[in-house]
């Protein structure tokens, strides 16, 4: 049972890592939204990441793990750690996509 409970509270710390983005952007439109590659291109012509990938997520995804920790009785640092490690993983996909010259989800979503 002590399993069950530590898995839910990481699953948790995951969704909200990844869906804190999504509900900023729902809640702010563009507002506060600058990307974090500030336009740059690779040397393929493609972005970096994507105009998807916001300052704005990343900070508020990772402040919103950290309350969410405290939330299920974990430290902040955990907290921080998951939405770190989340949004450096996202940054990562997006990366990736660019360089396969995939449509960005943001843009599937709309």
């Amino acid at each position: 049972m002590v399993r069950l409970w530590a898995i839910t509270r990481l699953l948790f710390l995951l969704t909200l890592a990844n869906g804190t983005p999504v509900l900023a952007k729902k809640m702010f439109g563009n507002r506060l939204s600058r990307p974090l590659d500030r336009g740059a291109r690779c040397l393929d012509g493609q972005p970096l990441f994507g105009a998807s990938k916001t300052i704005r997520g990343i900070i508020l995804s990772v402040l919103a793990t950290v309350t969410g920790a405290y939330l299920v009785g974990l430290e902040g640092k955990i907290g921080a750690l998951f939405g770190s490690v989340a949004m450096s993983g996202d940054l990562f996909s997006s990366f990736l996509k660019r360089r396969l010259r995939l449509t960005p989800s943001a843009e599937r979503l709309e």
